[in-house]
């Protein structure tokens, strides 16, 4: 097909928070193009015994080498952090889930500013790993190297805050704000008030709570013409989207989100567009040394990076959404998760169109095409 121009139809389904205070270092969001990056699941997997064999052979940025063109045309790139960074004895832990991540502080702090990852959401189900004490610690670290963080907190409140950028493109200023938080249905029914932050107590954002909701009509109420992304923890390892995650995604919308970009299936899921804005149910991984499930669960070894691309035009601006397909299965790939080839892209274009048809609703349309970074999928946000 001719990529650059190419069009695939998607039968779609119609499916008070404060600012974060951290500075980034890494300049003003300011020009007529400006790119901001949403990776998802981020680990060097230092805990789990294959991890530690890729580092100790290669080094931490093995993983990284494919994937960094897309950072470095970035102007502002965020991941899912899915490790404490604490030096807390992990033994004790190791009694309590089957797995458990730990991440050394001074050298994530180093890679995250070497590979320029200015942000991180800590609201999943790793950042409580090492207990609370862990996860203070690893927002200290963070805060110390100038990384913004959002999702977990010392409380509730600090916890639910979303993380605030200005972004200025031509003659208008565009204000985005990233609400994180983490959803399992497993652990919600059986412990309601663990891992997640209350009043009293640290711990990450909770996604079902109305903190969440209030929070993005709050922010749509004072910026009409802010931009409003929900970056979700959620979803079944290795599965395609759940019912829970469709009703969830879709109150999100109804509540104000300009577009819904989670993450925690690791893989790529089903992607939709419901009143009009887009839900990318999961991109799955970006760097997670992990052996990984996909033979075992017949999955698909494909995931995204996303771009927000915020443009001036004869209105003022634009905003799209662009996804660049990726191979993450560690085991294809010898733990460097790579761009996907032509044949493969075609794949996951057609696999995405058939999920997608099944679900009666009027058609969208995502284009396809093809620049110096690799495939990708493209669709309007505002």
């Amino acid at each position: 097909m001719a990529l650059a121009a190419a069009v695939f139809l998607l039968t779609l389904t119609a499916c008070g928070p404060g600012l974060n205070k951290h500075r980034l270092d890494a300049g003003d969001l300011t020009g007529t193009n400006v790119r901001v990056l949403f990776g998802g699941d981020f680990a060097f997997g230092d805990t789990y015994e294959e991890g530690r064999k890729i580092i100790e052979r290669y080094g931490h940025g093995h993983g990284m080498k494919n994937l960094a063109p897309l950072l470095n045309r970035s102007d502002f790139s965020m991941v899912n952090l899915e490790t404490p960074l604490t030096s807390v004895d992990i033994r004790p832990y190791r009694a309590l889930k089957k797995w458990v991540h730990r991440g050394h502080p001074d050298t994530y702090a180093r890679l995250l500013k070497e590979y320029r990852i200015h942000a991180v959401a800590l609201a999943n189900n790793h950042a409580t790993d090492c207990g609370t004490e862990g996860l203070l610690e690893t927002i200290r670290v963070l805060d110390k190297a100038s990384v913004l963080r959002t999702g977990a907190g010392g409380d509730a409140r600090e916890a639910a805050r979303p993380l605030i950028r200005e972004i200025a493109v031509g003659n208008d200023l565009i204000r985005l704000a990233v609400f994180a938080a983490y959803e399992d249905d497993r652990i919600i029914g059986a412990e309601p008030d663990w891992p997640f932050a209350s009043e009293e107590k640290p711990g990450v954002n909770l996604l079902a709570s109305e903190s969440v909701f209030q929070g993005i009509k709050a922010f749509k109420e004072k910026n009409p013409k802010g931009l409003a992304v929900v970056f979700p923890h959620w979803g079944a390892n290795y599965s395609w989207k759940s019912p829970a995650q469709t009703e969830r995604a879709r109150q999100l919308i109804d509540a104000g989100a300009d577009i819904v970009i989670g993450h925690g299936a690791h893989m790529l899921q089903e992607i939709e567009n419901y009143q009009g804005r887009w839900i990318i149910y999961s991109l799955g991984n970006f760097v997670f040394n992990t052996p990984g499930r996909y033979a075992k669960n017949n999955a698909w070894p494909y995931s995204a990076v996303a771009f927000l691309i915020f443009a001036a035009n004869q209105d003022g601006r634009s905003v799209r959404v662009r996804l660049y397909p990726i191979v993450t299965d560690n085991l294809a790939t010898g733990y460097q998760p790579r761009a996907v080839e032509e044949n493969e892209f075609n794949t996951v274009v057609e696999v995405l169109r058939e999920k997608s048809a099944r679900a009666p609703a009027p058609q969208r349309s995502l284009t396809t095409g093809k620049d110096e970074m690799g495939f990708y999928l493209e669709g309007d946000v505002l």
